[in-house]
């Protein structure tokens, strides 16, 4: 199956719902990283509103060396989880 990163991202834009203006600038503060056996985990805080900032765990393979697919999470509430497949 063939994806289209901008229908992916359109996608993602809808299920995100309303969102901060685009032109504010997002800050994002390294909170920890940590070495595992096969993957480093890099937990951060995330900064979109100015209002309060929102965690955020990334996992990548030790081995990478360059772009990569990845998969987003996004936590609506406790009983909501979506995730969105993107490639870009």
């Amino acid at each position: 199956m063939i994806i289209d990163s901008k229908q992916s991202r359109e996608k993602l834009y809808k299920l995100l719902g309303d969102l901060p203006e685009r032109h504010r600038p997002i800050s994002t503060h390294l909170v920890s990283t940590e070495e595992r056996t096969h993957y480093i985990l890099e937990k951060l805080a995330i900064d979109m509103n100015g209002l309060e900032t929102v965690p955020a765990y990334l996992t990548r393979p030790k081995s990478a060396t360059g772009p990569i697919p990845f998969i987003l999470y996004i936590m609506l509430m406790e009983e909501t989880m979506i995730s969105v497949k993107l490639h870009f």
